[in-house]
């Protein structure tokens, strides 16, 4: 979609005023200041931001009325009656019909907590469901675990997510849940920490499990329980949702993985030994925690434990890490552990991950208790 069309249908600014805009500097894709605005974005995966504020993607619901029969679709006529004579009663109609649209939106929060473990704040997304806080209710809860070089906003700002979730619920696709999206790294992926698993100065998964859990699953009355609990995640995240299934089946209703980096044996990701920089040390974590790994060396034991989580793994046919993806859905069955996987075409990117994510949500509610 041009870059001018997505702004006026969005209500932010018209064609025509687009183009001052541009030339102001106050538009930006993906964090870049843009000057032409005839330029094709993708509306679910760019990142669009007016003025500083974040222009997301919403589709809209149109009516189509027709006419009452015996007028005409005309201002004034001296034989007929026209639409707009008896437009009061058309207008009823629409407000009728507006009534019974969904009109359930949740809204999404930026918390944070300081870990001790890792000796920092670590901020998070939260998205609430319609009415959350009104009762005592307690929600069942995703962790949506992003990938290597982006944070906690890429799932709101890059995917899109809170406009797909609300139309899930508002269809009743999916359960009213809560969705906590954590931050675990960042772009400069050589000089920030990224990952979910523990390494040298950086004890993710300790974190996870013993701070960001207890905390977010008290304050937003979610979760507590294996059945209410579900996590999922693309690439990086999609690995680290994995692997936290499989160390901890006793705590996961389900697990969705998109596009996921199950393993680092092929460097499939280069991190240098030689500057063992941040890369290097999430590619290390990644083969040392590796999810095709851990069902060579699982017990029968284990393996039945891996059978009380509901398994899906979704990946592009064009997508780099695919033979992962494939290796595991072998591996678990011969294990006889089920799991789903999903080719569909596509390539590792947020079109992908956002598509993904109409499955990947009514997944986890349908494995909810």
């Amino acid at each position: 979609m041009r870059l001018d069309k997505f702004l006026s249908n969005s209500g932010f600014i018209s064609r025509t005023d687009c183009k001052k805009a541009a030339k102001a500097g106050q538009i930006k894709v993906n964090g870049i200041v843009v000057k032409d605005t005839s330029v094709k974005i993708d509306e679910f995966s760019d990142a669009v931001e007016f003025n500083g504020t974040t222009v997301n993607y919403a589709k809209f619901t149109y009516l189509m009325l027709n006419k009452p029969e015996g007028y005409i679709s005309s201002t004034d006529d001296p034989r007929k009656k026209t639409v707009l004579e008896d437009m009061s009663k058309l207008s009823l109609v629409m407000l009728l019909a507006l009534a019974f649209l969904p009109l359930r939106a949740g809204k999404i929060v930026t918390d944070s907590l300081w870990s001790r473990t890792l000796g920092a704040t670590v901020k998070y997304n939260v998205y609430l469901p319609d009415g959350h806080g009104k009762t005592d209710r307690t929600y069942p809860v995703v962790y949506m675990l992003h990938g290597l070089s982006d944070d906690y906003t890429a799932w709101r700002v890059r995917g899109g997510m809170q406009t797909v979730t609300d139309e899930l619920i508002g269809t009743g696709e999916a359960k009213p849940m809560v969705v906590i999206m954590p931050n675990a790294g960042g772009p400069d992926v050589h000089n920030t920490y990224n990952g979910y698993f523990n390494m040298p100065g950086w004890h993710y998964e300790d974190f996870f499990f013993g701070e960001l859990v207890p905390e977010v699953e008290k304050k937003y009355s979610c979760g507590g329980s294996k059945g209410m609990r579900a996590v999922m995640g693309l690439s990086m995240g999609g690995g680290g949702s994995v692997v936290y299934c499989q160390k901890h089946p006793d705590m996961f209703s389900s697990c969705y993985a998109l596009s996921p980096w199950l393993d680092n044996n092929a460097n499939e990701v280069e991190g240098e030994e030689a500057r063992r920089d941040k890369l290097y040390l999430v590619s290390q974590a990644v083969r040392d925690n590796s999810a095709l790994d851990f069902l060579d060396r699982a017990s029968e034991e284990t393996l039945e434990s891996l059978r009380t989580v509901a398994w899906f793994v979704d990946c592009g046919d064009d997508d780099f890490l695919l033979h992962l993806s494939v290796q595991f859905h072998a591996k678990m069955k011969a294990a006889r552990v089920h799991n789903e996987l999903r080719v569909r075409n596509g390539i590792h990117n947020w079109e992908y991950w956002h598509l993904g994510l109409r499955l990947a949500l009514p997944f986890a509610s349908r494995n909810f208790e």
